[in-house]
């Protein structure tokens, strides 16, 4: 009895370590994602500017400022669909 409770203590630790690895392998994809720049296009970065002018100031906090690129980007592709196709 005493051997089955431990052998699943070491299953459920095992389990429990894996899904530490992929939480932490998720946070640090979301943190280069945070890591916007503007575009190489001088009339995407006139846009891009355009847009963060109108909305709130950037924050400090790394869970706000996910929310503010989403909100961004949101904002962005709503201004180039809005825009007439050449």
């Amino acid at each position: 009895m005493l051997e089955v409770c431990l052998f699943f203590l070491v299953i459920v630790g095992i389990i429990l370590l894996e899904l530490g690895a992929e939480v932490s392998k998720d946070q640090s994809q979301i943190t280069i994602a945070e890591d916007l720049k503007l575009p190489d296009n001088k009339f995407l970065a006139q846009l891009q500017q355009e847009v963060e002018s109108n909305i709130l100031p950037r924050p400090s906090d790394a869970t706000l400022m996910r929310h503010y690129h989403t909100l961004l980007k949101a904002e962005l592709e709503a201004r180039l669909s809005s825009m007439p196709s050449s």
